[in-house]
């Protein structure tokens, strides 16, 4: 036992000399690794090449002096820290104040924009936005997004003010962003999703108060693409196809229109119910004459009642059973005689250029 434990000391002291020894390598490679994260350096293009602090502050002092309306309550207590934490400022400043901004956002607010509290914030502040919303315009050739931003923030906030009190403010226009860039950089889509969930969608009516985060913004996205939203005539990759398509659209769109209440079907649903259908997704695929047949069936026979629960055509699994309760009723009632005569008479092939199927076009 007393040479096992001696054993087991001297094993504990070599262990122990070798972490000490590894230990700086190890702390250096690990401080080396986290300063190299790239989120961890959001400021990155403001800070590197950046003029010393006192040349920071004469190019503030310079930016506040000629837009005397931007001046803060305590211009020595904002340029100081300013120049600390936002040392390349300045230009950012005097191109948001100037003509030379596609937007006029910053020109219309009195004072100067907000700074964080705490160095290392991670909520980004009024400045913070104005930083990126330059870099967009400036390095990143995205001045369109900065163009119409604040008409996109206006326009969620219409949508929202139905139902609730809505301030926009500038977490509005880093919200609308960054849900831009969950679309692809695509901003008019992503003020499309918003807008169709507070149409559509009672939980997002009723939970959304402003403009949503990215988070929220995905599972808003999620629900608009789920309802067939996302769909578009450029999906169908067979040009005999698309044609179909936009004659069954044209042809369901007027028997709506005159029997339906005239309520405007939604283009993306019903063009992906209609292209799933042709296309067998989910049942056999029904050719174009049958689904023109089926509507006239609907519509002209007084059956739309067991089927149709809105504006847009059904899902597949609908049609599958309107289709079979057609063909059954066709075969045993006497109007098996007339089906050649309601497709002449019909006009399902009709080219009726109407406005509400405009994005089948």
């Amino acid at each position: 036992m007393p040479l096992r434990a001696a054993a087991d000391t001297e094993l504990a002291t070599v262990v122990s000399d070798a972490v000490a020894a590894a230990l700086p390598a190890f702390i250096d490679a690990v401080t080396a690794a986290v300063l190299s994260d790239p989120r961890l350096t959001v400021q990155q293009s403001f800070i590197a090449d950046t003029p010393a602090p006192a040349g920071a502050t004469a190019g503030l002092q310079a930016v506040l002096a000629a837009n005397p309306k931007h001046r803060p309550t305590d211009p020595d207590a904002w340029i100081a820290a300013v120049a600390e934490h936002y040392p390349a400022a300045a230009p950012a400043l005097e191109w948001a104040w100037s003509d030379q901004c596609p937007t006029d956002y910053w020109r219309r607010l009195r004072g100067a924009p907000s700074i964080a509290r705490r160095q290392g914030r991670s909520t980004r502040s009024e400045l913070d936005q104005l930083l990126s919303e330059h870099s967009l315009a400036t390095t990143r050739d995205r001045a369109d997004l900065v163009i119409d931003l604040s008409a996109a923030v206006e326009t969620v906030r219409a949508a929202i003010a139905e139902r609730h009190t809505a301030k926009a403010t500038y977490t509005w226009r880093r919200n609308l962003l960054a849900a831009a860039h969950v679309t692809g950089g695509n901003l008019h889509q992503a003020v499309t999703v918003i807008c169709w969930c507070l149409r559509s969608r009672p939980h997002w009516q009723r939970t959304i108060t402003q403009a949503p985060s990215k988070s929220t913004f995905e599972k808003m996205l999620g629900d608009w693409r789920a309802d067939g939203q996302d769909w578009t005539i450029a999906d169908v990759a067979e040009p005999e196809m698309a044609e179909q398509l936009r004659d069954l659209g044209r042809t369901w769109t007027r028997y709506q229109s005159k029997h339906g209440g005239g309520a405007s079907p939604s283009v993306p649903r019903t063009g992906r119910n209609l292209h799933r259908a042709l296309a067998g997704d989910g049942i056999e695929a029904v050719p174009a004459a049958e689904l023109g047949a089926l509507m006239r069936w609907w519509f002209e026979e007084g059956n739309a009642r067991f089927h149709i629960r809105d504006a847009d055509f059904p899902t597949p699994d609908v049609v599958s059973r309107a289709l079979l309760a057609m063909r059954t009723s066709r075969t045993a009632g006497p109007s098996n005689g007339v089906a050649a005569t309601n497709t002449a008479a019909s006009g399902v092939r009709a080219h009726t250029d109407l406005s509400e199927l405009e994005g089948l076009a």
